[in-house]
């Protein structure tokens, strides 16, 4: 996802954040706002389970107790209006008692750099995978909140009876839920009884805003002067590099320049031909590819229009080289320099403050 950053915007500060939205002519098309999420206060924790629809038409739980139904409860950090603090990732913990087991929560690694309320939270930006420190909170009697919500499961036995969680935060007074599990009937172990269906809820439907389609910002037909018209050539702000050998400026069929994470290109066997270094184009079933025999004897083969090479021409065993060669408008084959010379075991020197490049050999 992408955000659209405004400065000076600092959300943990007064009661909200309005946004407004303006077309051309300055006039106000649309707004929003958000209320501001104070400091946590409190916990709230709401259970979920199966439903199944009663004698009355009414909608019961549905939590069995066949030793395998799963329900769980929501944990979420609450402000003074009871909105969720998604700035918070302290630590929540539990006790429980009743007819359940207790299977606890996972923590997956959110949390990293974001405002941690206390010190027990530190470091939690090295979850991975759920673990801290090598320990996971997968069954433990503790979570840490993320975005300021996490998620507790509990599964039936097969006795029927209630089952109550407790939740707390430092600071705060503990909150309980209880949910209750219904007996199944089973006849030497068997039951034809289908197991429950927790259905996925029902999103609201998305809030939509018509707004008017704009009126032309120019009424009268557009008049052009065509003698008046110039033509702009775009700016080139390509960093080009000079190429010395042995003192000397060269100038070759297409010039070097700095591009991706500063690396160099330019024309490299025209380069590398120029110091007498081993290296040949060759065509490898129509790919123009340049080879490069290094001091040691290895080969390095680095085709047109690829960022991989290979060496020794295994070409089930390539490597990723930064960027790809290219083959310019008049046949000059463009390849990463630094990479190229290197194979070739050709030394070189880069002057950023007077863009040249110098060769000695």
């Amino acid at each position: 996802a992408f955000v659209w950053q405004f400065n000076n915007i600092d959300v943990t500060k007064g009661d909200g954040v309005i946004a407004k939205a303006y077309d051309a002519r300055g006039t106000q098309v649309a707004t929003d706002e958000i209320a501001r999420t104070y400091d946590a206060v409190t916990l709230r924790l709401t259970p979920h389970t199966a439903v199944k629809e009663a004698a009355d038409g009414s909608t019961v739980t549905d939590w069995r107790a066949d030793g395998a139904d799963i329900a769980y409860f929501d944990v979420e950090v609450l402000d003074k209006n009871g909105n969720v603090c998604a700035l918070n990732y302290d630590k929540i913990s539990f006790t429980y008692s009743g007819d359940g087991v207790y299977l606890g929560g996972y923590n997956s690694g959110n949390g990293a750099g974001c405002f941690q309320n206390s010190a027990d939270t530190a470091g939690l930006s090295f979850y991975f995978g759920g673990a801290k420190d090598g320990v996971t909170t997968l069954g433990k009697d503790y979570v840490y909140a993320e975005n300021g919500t996490n998620r507790i499961f509990v599964r039936s036995t097969r006795n029927a009876g209630t089952f109550t969680l407790n939740a707390s935060m430092d600071g705060m007074l503990p909150v309980s839920a209880t949910i209750t599990s219904e007996p199944v009937e089973t006849d030497g172990g068997l039951t034809t009884m289908m197991a429950s269906v927790l259905k996925p809820g029902a999103s609201a439907a998305p809030i939509t805003t018509n707004v008017a389609p704009m009126k032309p910002l120019m009424l009268t037909k557009l008049k052009i002067d065509w003698a008046k018209v110039r033509t702009v050539t775009e700016e080139d702000d390509t960093e080009y590099y000079d190429v010395y050998i042995n003192g000397e400026l060269r100038t070759f069929g297409a010039k070097t320049y700095k591009g991706t994470m500063d690396n160099m290109f330019g024309p490299a066997y025209e380069i590398l031909a120029a110091v007498n270094a081993n290296a040949e184009i060759v065509d490898d079933n129509g790919v123009k590819t340049l080879v490069i025999t290094a001091a040691d004897g290895h080969t390095y083969h680095y085709p047109e229009n690829s960022n991989q090479y290979y060496i020794d021409n295994n070409k089930s065993n390539t490597n990723e080289c930064v960027d790809s060669t290219v083959i310019d408008s008049i046949g000059v084959l463009i390849a990463n320099l630094k990479q190229t010379l290197e194979w070739a075991g050709v030394s070189f020197a880069l002057d950023d403050a007077t863009r040249t490049l110098s060769i000695t050999y």
